[in-house]
């Protein structure tokens, strides 16, 4: 009898278990429609921005225009990723083109991530600073890891989820009108020291392309000095290029050869003092034939460097002007590639396409000032070259009639 007690009383604690773990998990009806509801809500939110029922896009992210707003849509896939944000003149006006301010100038860079909370409501934009680095299995590496933390600078809205959760869709106004400087800080960068003002700003266009978005906005400022004041209006392109899941690998800097470098910390178990590396900047030029490289031949790279000479420049300085880069092909040969720099023309098709970070470009800017510059656009975790310019100013000309012109003449006597 008391075994038959037994399993009953057993039997009965099993039911009674399981009635209550399905009471458990059952939600109450009104919490599920509410939460049905709240799905179909954002299911018709994102068929209305985006005009689209499911989450397609050829480009890094999609571009979403409704009359003077703009929206992304990014994957989530690329939450986490760091994008490198290159902000770039396009047009300036005359106060800024004599103090030579001029179009192609890069004026500010620095590498952000996109993130996000579970309940997708807010995207969360940090600036990446430059981390430490460690050995991999060293102790220390946690240390590292626990002390630093990359500052928050914006945070927007999520406007609508794809209804299979392979994206979010956020508002960028804010981001490049000039009502906010945590992307594109243009008057303080170029030493203003003043802000923008939204009303005489706008977003002339944003667009995607395979690795990097670029957004073109035109900006106005108000320079005031005693009882004088100026309006300052500058075109700029602000370009968000989404850098190499793995960096390419870094080479340090040997004080025996002059290089550009990006620096970096570098902390380990064993070390009695912190490290201060330096990795060179260079292009990733990589052989086309590995075996043909390594025995010794000259051999292609698989990019090659190419620069396109902007149709401004006067033809009959053309020629000399690609001479004078394609020169550069004789250092490249002696590491191992042949036709290594290229010149193209900077035609119109490409111009219209408006990417900035495809093309490596030649700009001759109008301007009273005599010199030229190559500024580059550096991933900052390895030093690799992502794109280069160079700024020729007209007036560099001048050069050839006054004392450099003049050493030059001597030293080549000599």
């Amino acid at each position: 009898m008391k075994r038959v007690f037994l399993l009953t009383a057993m039997a009965v604690f099993n039911a009674v278990g399981f009635c209550e773990n399905t009471h458990a998990m059952s939600l109450p009806a009104d919490t599920v429609n509410v939460a049905k509801a709240a799905e179909a809500k954002n299911d018709s939110t994102y068929i209305k921005i985006t005009g689209k029922e499911r989450f397609e896009c050829k480009s890094v992210v999609d571009i979403i225009t409704k009359g003077d707003t703009f929206y992304v849509e990014m994957p989530v896939g690329l939450l986490g990723r760091e994008f490198l944000v290159t902000n770039r003149l396009q047009k300036v006006q005359q106060e800024l083109n004599d103090a030579g301010v001029n179009k192609g100038i890069v004026y500010q860079n620095q590498t952000l991530t996109f993130e996000t909370d579970t309940l997708f409501k807010q995207v969360t934009i940090r600036q990446q600073r430059n981390t430490p680095e460690f050995p991999e299995h060293d102790a220390i590496k946690a240390s590292v890891e626990n002390n630093y933390v990359n500052p928050i600078i914006a945070r927007l809205k999520i406007a609508a989820v794809a209804p299979d959760k392979q994206s979010i869709v956020f508002r960028v106004n804010e981001l490049f009108n000039g009502s906010n400087n945590c992307v594109n800080d243009l008057f303080n960068n170029i030493n203003l020291g003043t802000s923008v003002i939204s009303d005489l700003s706008r977003i002339i266009d944003i667009r995607a392309f395979e690795n990097n978005m670029t957004a073109t906005a035109e900006l106005t400022t108000k320079v005031i000095e005693g009882n004088s004041s100026v309006y300052i209006t500058s075109v700029i392109s602000s370009t968000l290029t989404l850098l190499p899941e793995k960096p390419m690998m870094a080479r340090e800097e040997s004080n025996r050869v002059g290089y550009f470098s990006v620096s970096k910390l570098r902390y380990s178990d064993e070390q009695q003092s912190v490290e201060h590396k330096h990795y060179i900047t260079r292009w990733r030029l990589e052989p086309s034939d590995v075996d043909a490289y390594l025995r010794g031949e000259l051999v292609e790279p698989v990019k090659p460097i190419v620069f396109y000479v902007d149709k401004a420049m006067p033809a009959h300085l053309m020629p000399y002007i690609k001479k004078g880069i394609l020169e550069w092909n004789v250092a490249f040969e002696k590491a191992g590639f042949k036709n290594a720099i290229q010149v193209a023309e900077y035609t119109d098709s490409i111009a219209a396409e408006g990417d900035d970070m495809k093309y490596s470009l030649l700009t001759h800017a109008a301007s009273t000032k005599a010199n030229a510059m190559g500024p580059s656009t550096i991933d900052p975790r390895s030093g690799e070259i992502l794109e280069a310019d160079i700024i020729w100013w007209h007036n560099v000309q001048s050069l050839l009639k006054g004392p450099f012109h003049q050493k030059r003449r001597f030293r080549m006597y000599i």
